[in-house]
């Protein structure tokens, strides 16, 4: 699903250049779409575009702070990443630097930035993929393991009806 989003996002570009607002939005809502997908295919056993129609129920559904919650998550993950990216900034400087030194520190510290960024990038994928197992697993009514339900009362708030 994800190598989906990503092919048509491309491929939209390429049809309309220098639109990257319709590009950021189409991403934003294929994302809130989504976000339950992948445990909706495991334990609903569903196929992709069941998938995503369930998913997007359950968001419509149950809106509320987890949303924000995944952006904060967001936030920090690109807070914990910055000084990555800067040592990184810094590294390819240093590699352009001209001299033996500067080239091999460079390397060691582009090297060192890169796979941290690695590592820590494999650490939030599973973190966030558990979580959003555990909010799935919540909002479809199904016992959480392990974890009392009212760390959950806030996760999701039933949409109010509209009048």
């Amino acid at each position: 699903m994800t190598w989906f989003r990503g092919r048509f996002c491309d491929n939209y570009r390429e049809l309309a250049p220098g639109d990257g607002i319709a590009g950021f939005l189409g991403g934003l809502v294929w994302a809130i779409a989504t976000f339950l997908a992948v445990p909706v295919v495991v334990a609903g056993g569903l196929g992709p575009f069941a998938a995503v129609k369930r998913s997007a129920e359950l968001i419509r559904t149950t809106w509320g702070t987890g949303l924000r919650a995944t952006l904060r998550f967001g936030l920090i993950q690109f807070l914990l990443m910055l000084p990555m990216l800067i040592a990184a900034f810094i590294g390819v400087f240093l590699l352009v630097s001209g001299s033996t030194a500067g080239f091999a520190a460079g390397v060691v510290v582009v090297g060192v930035a890169v796979l941290a960024l690695f590592a820590l990038g494999a650490v939030f994928s599973a973190i966030s993929s558990y979580a959003r197992a555990m909010i799935y697993r919540y909002a479809t009514g199904q016992p959480v393991p392990g974890i009392p339900a009212q760390a959950f009362s806030g996760v999701f708030v039933p949409r109010r009806s509209r009048r």
